[in-house]
């Protein structure tokens, strides 16, 4: 009899074992197959406001002895390319989609500000030239600059140009932000990473 019992009680215990192991297999199939959602961080390089988006390409420092640079900036007064020792001439390259059903107003003051709340206007650039941001009616659907252009082409560039005079130290040891403000509604603005 004990023969029996004991057998009786191995196969107890070895469909214990299993339906424990099928158990912790079907609980990790479960989590396995969960996709857990995490909140997106927010993309500061990226912006809207007016119903128009701002993105930042990118910003750096701006060369004019530079043959690229030269050029990215061709039309720009030299007194006003003209640093002293302890400022530099700052680029802020952005591109601006107008993804609505009706034609919206970009921007008409853009500034850019440092971690000090110091403010700095951007420097003229002509109309002529091809990387120069400026104030215009955006169609639906379109996007500035375009696919293909000039701009949009140049790896140095990437976007339209805002360019500004600010103190060296503003741009190495401080994350600067475009502060865009809002054409239909006087006061609103937005800031974008640069």
């Amino acid at each position: 009899m004990r023969s029996r019992e004991y057998t009786a009680l191995r196969l107890l215990f070895a469909l214990g074992v299993t339906g424990v192991v099928a158990l912790f297999v079907g609980v990790g199939v479960i989590f396995a197959t969960q996709h857990r959602e995490n909140p997106k961080a927010p993309d500061y390089r990226v912006v809207e406001i007016g119903g128009i988006e701002y993105e930042s390409m990118q910003g750096r420092p701006i060369d004019p002895a530079n043959q690229v640079d030269h050029e990215i900036i061709t039309g720009l007064p030299e007194q006003q390319r003209n640093v002293t020792p302890k400022q530099a001439l700052y680029g802020a390259f952005i591109g601006i989609t107008n993804d609505s059903s009706r034609p919206l107003p970009t921007a008409d003051r853009i500034e850019l500000r440092d971690e000090g709340g110091h403010v700095y206007r951007p420097l003229s650039l002509p109309l002529t030239n091809p990387y120069a941001y400026s104030q215009r009616t955006l169609r639906p659907g379109t996007r500035i600059p375009a696919f293909g252009s000039v701009a949009d082409d140049n790896l140095a560039a990437t976007g339209q140009l805002l360019v500004f005079r600010v103190p060296k130290k503003a741009y190495q040891a401080a994350t600067l932000e475009l502060v865009i403000h809002d054409p239909s509604r006087p006061g609103s603005t937005a800031s974008l990473i640069i």
